[in-house]
């Protein structure tokens, strides 16, 4: 399906030297396969966290999106998520 708005249940991590907490209107990066998408975040909880894509991504239901935050300069990645819903323009 293809999204323009999605829903993720999501797992941070600090692996990799990321550091983040979540915060609405933060600008992220989705890694969703071989695209790398702007993201907004709009909201979120302790499970989910919703992004508006800045473009149309198409998303399986079993992909593994890998959510990235700028740092000094740096891509680093801070967590990871699967889909749980969200706002499809083609099914």
């Amino acid at each position: 399906s293809v999204y323009n708005m999605v829903e993720l249940k999501y797992k941070l991590t600090d692996d990799f030297g990321g550091n983040w907490k979540p915060k609405a209107n933060d600008i992220m990066h989705l890694q969703i396969g071989a695209l790398t998408i702007e993201s907004k975040v709009t909201k979120f909880n302790k499970k989910t966290i919703n992004f508006q894509l800045s473009k149309p991504a198409c998303v399986g239901d079993t992909s593994m999106i890998i959510i990235c935050h700028k740092e000094e300069g740096a891509m680093k990645i801070v967590g990871t998520g699967s889909i749980k819903s969200g706002t499809k323009l083609i099914d």
